[in-house]
């Protein structure tokens, strides 16, 4: 597989040479090449993947015209009639109305010192969505604890196929991110990995678009989408919440959030506090003098580091 890419990639090479086009720069990315290119005042990042069906390429640039050129020259290379451009990188003048079908994604802990990493995905349609924005869904950081997992059970008893969960303990955690730092990944790869893991599950659907809370740089899911071949249109944006199923995924994930960190206090009889404050930090030695510094990993995400003095 990864010979035949090659050689389409050299393929391509030639045809950019022969348009002029210039390869200033080249360098490794999951998967793949990504490839600085310029001609005259236009310029383009080109990303070749050698995924699970074969050659894939994802061109960006600010000159539609030029953009184009590229995806063909990628298509001749490759022996194809269409584009191979598998993901559309939606800009902010184009992001999906709320009235159309949409896969909102979100997590939840990932900036608390304790307790688990929860990610969230759910499916609506247009009337779903206009539905639980009347029962009081909105982004779950404007509603309390008691609000959110009312709300997350309501929708996990109503539409149990239209959502996916992914809970994340600390002591898989714990492994998990010593596994990807082994591998010179970090944290934003692995939430790339478990949220298209949720996205997986949900793509059958007849969606629009994916819109994710945008956590990291657009690269790493835009390469996941590139990789798997995924062609439904990925929309990366601040503050998705907006969105009534983004605001739908972080209520899920935050109830999946709260009712783990309950249950870990509820085994060491002790009540988790939530955030990553001063007085978090507190508490973690207080516990680590009640219950010792080992125990400190089934609560906690021992990357941070107020366990420093712990390890």
């Amino acid at each position: 597989m990864r010979t035949e890419v090659n050689e389409i990639r050299a393929a391509m090479a030639k045809k950019l040479a022969a348009c002029a086009i210039i390869i200033e720069n080249e360098k490794n990315i999951s998967y793949g090449v990504q490839w600085k290119v310029v001609r005259g005042e236009n310029t383009a990042t080109v990303n070749t993947y050698h995924g699970k069906k074969g050659f894939r390429c994802v061109v960006q640039s600010r000159d539609a015209a030029f953009q184009a050129e590229l995806e063909r020259l990628a298509a001749e290379a490759a022996g194809t009639q269409v584009p191979l451009r598998p993901v559309s990188r939606t800009q902010p003048s184009a992001l999906p109305a709320e009235d159309v079908p949409l896969i909102g994604c979100d997590e939840s802990g990932k900036g608390d010192i304790l307790g688990p990493l929860c990610v969230a995905a759910v499916y609506l349609d247009a009337a779903a969505a206009a539905e639980w924005r009347a029962r009081g869904v909105r982004d779950s950081k404007e509603l309390d604890d008691e609000t959110i997992c009312r709300l997350a059970a309501e929708f996990r008893a109503e539409r149990p196929e239209d959502y996916a969960l992914r809970i994340v303990l600390p002591t898989e955690y714990n492994d998990l991110y010593e596994k990807y730092r082994s591998e010179k990944k970090n944290l934003n790869h692995l939430l790339t990995d478990l949220h298209f893991a949720n996205m997986e599950r949900l793509l059958t659907r007849e969606a629009a678009a994916v819109v994710l809370d945008r956590f990291a740089a657009e690269s790493l899911m835009a390469d996941r989408f590139a990789t798997a071949g995924v062609t439904l249109p990925l929309v990366q944006i601040p503050r998705g919440e907006r969105y009534t199923a983004v605001a739908l995924a972080s209520i899920l994930a935050r109830a999946a959030f709260v009712d783990a960190l309950q249950q870990l206090g509820a085994r060491y009889g002790e009540t988790v506090p939530k955030g990553a404050s001063s007085a978090t930090a507190g508490w973690v030695a207080q516990f680590a003098a009640t219950h010792g510094t080992a125990a400190l990993r089934d609560i906690g995400k021992w990357h941070f580091k107020t366990f420093d003095p712990y390890r």
